[in-house]
């Protein structure tokens, strides 16, 4: 009797566990989508600064990503997902018509809202020489 209850207790404890687990993980995931969306949109608007963006030009996202010690590849993309999605309601279930609701991880956002994203081959590579498998 006492191992029933047990683990009816423990069972208990792990799905609430797990249910933390899940939702701060959507929080965070969320967060972060969230983060590189406002660096976006932040670097958008000093560089629509016509003197400013003669004087860094292309240049803008190599600084930036220097001195913020991100990946100019990852400013390039929060540009780019801000330009395309110019105003998200992240208060709103839908989130302004972002695919995958909740759900959305900064990389769905790069790998498929994004054209220039990274799209992963399904292919595998193989060495010329023996034939092991690169990927």
């Amino acid at each position: 009797m006492e191992l029933a209850l047990r683990d009816e207790w423990f069972e208990s404890l792990v799905g609430e566990c797990k249910a933390i687990l899940t939702e701060f993980g959507f929080i965070s995931n969320l967060n972060r989508v969230r983060m590189y969306h406002e660096l976006g949109k932040r670097i958008l608007e000093d560089n629509s600064n016509f003197e400013r963006s003669k004087i860094y030009g292309q240049h803008i996202t190599q600084e930036v990503s220097k001195e913020l010690g991100v990946g100019e590849r990852t400013v390039q993309y929060a540009i780019a997902f801000a330009q395309k999605y110019p105003s998200i309601e992240w208060d709103s279930a839908e989130l302004g018509g972002l695919p995958h609701g909740k759900a959305i991880t900064w990389t769905k956002v790069v790998r498929e809202l994004l054209p220039e994203g990274e799209k992963k081959s399904k292919e595998e590579k193989h060495c010329p020489n023996c034939g092991f498998v690169l990927n």
